[in-house]
């Protein structure tokens, strides 16, 4: 049986796994939800602990944070396994299974690595400026075209604050919901744009002249689809074996009845993590991953 990482002393030398990112993402976390991290900084870290080569690279993103019960390496200051306790469950990596495109899928986990740990939109959003609407917090100024945790983030938060939508679409500083008509059989568009404003338009008639199930607030955790946006690169790359470029879209929706997922109940909805494509028009696929990221249901180019 292989090692996570954690069941032994850890080595500054060693590479780290899964788990051990999982945990020190979980350092991080409480850091910024204790106030010890600025919003810029907290998302620069993220990504350096996705980078990292070594253990080595990991303790110095944690230096200036207190380290809970993540195990000492050997070799830093306070010597080999001080402050460690219980430590963190890791997760099943992604098995490395066939290329086959547009296939089913089931079983593959969501690769621990990615997970963002317990760190609320509210907590995020605190540090931004209201909007004027009062709905949600005012992105940053400097625009981004790559989806992040706190385009998410808003997007958990805008649809906990609407009336339930059958579509959920989040992109870099928009929020897209497609919420039903009282007669059911057309929707309104609800968008939260990026200074904050809300507009409201109507839709359209609905291809069955019926909404499809809804989607519900309280199934949606902005961390497990910060998570799932973070890990479907990797996942793509694994079955198609080419890097994909970044992600710049997710949608989430009940609408897949023609798409026969095995083993998921056809009212509960999924997410499609999307890649942008370049000026040429090169790049896109996505990646459908079960509401709670426990499973990869589909990649396709």
């Amino acid at each position: 049986m292989g090692d996570n990482g954690l069941m032994s002393t850890p080595r500054l030398s060693e590479r780290p796994s899964f788990a051990q990112r999982d945990a020190y993402r979980d350092v991080l976390s409480d850091g910024f939800a204790q106030g010890r991290l600025a919003d810029e900084d907290f998302d620069v870290r993220l990504q350096l602990v996705h980078e990292a080569d070594r253990l080595s690279d990991l303790e110095s993103l944690i230096s200036d944070l207190p380290r809970g019960d993540l195990p000492v390496p050997v070799g830093s200051a306070g010597g080999p396994g001080s402050g460690a306790g219980a430590g963190v469950a890791g997760m099943p990596a992604l098995s490395r299974g066939s290329k086959v495109l547009a296939l089913v899928l089931v079983g593959i986990p969501l690769v621990a690595g990615v997970c963002l740990g317990a760190v609320t939109g509210a907590a995020r959003n605190a540090q931004q400026p209201a909007s004027d609407a009062g709905i949600v917090g005012v992105v940053d100024a400097e625009e981004s075209e790559v989806l992040e945790y706190r385009d998410v983030a808003r997007g958990v938060e805008f649809v906990a604050q609407q009336d339930a939508p059958t579509t959920v679409r989040m992109s870099p500083g928009m929020v897209h919901l497609e919420v039903p008509t009282e007669d059911g059989t057309a929707y309104d568009s609800v968008v939260l744009l990026r200074d904050g404003r809300v507009s409201s338009d109507p839709g359209t008639v609905y291809a069955d002249e019926e909404a499809p199930p809804l989607v519900d607030a309280d199934d949606l955790d902005a961390d497990v689809l910060a998570a799932i946006v973070m890990a479907a690169p990797q996942v793509y790359e694994e079955h198609v074996g080419e890097v994909p470029l970044p992600v710049d879209r997710l949608s989430i929706s009940a609408d897949h009845v023609d798409d026969g997922y095995a083993g998921l109940d056809a009212e509960e909805p999924v997410v499609t993590v999307w890649f942008s494509t370049d000026e040429y028009g090169a790049g896109g696929g996505r990646v459908v991953y079960a509401l709670d990221g426990s499973r990869v249901l589909e990649v396709t180019e």
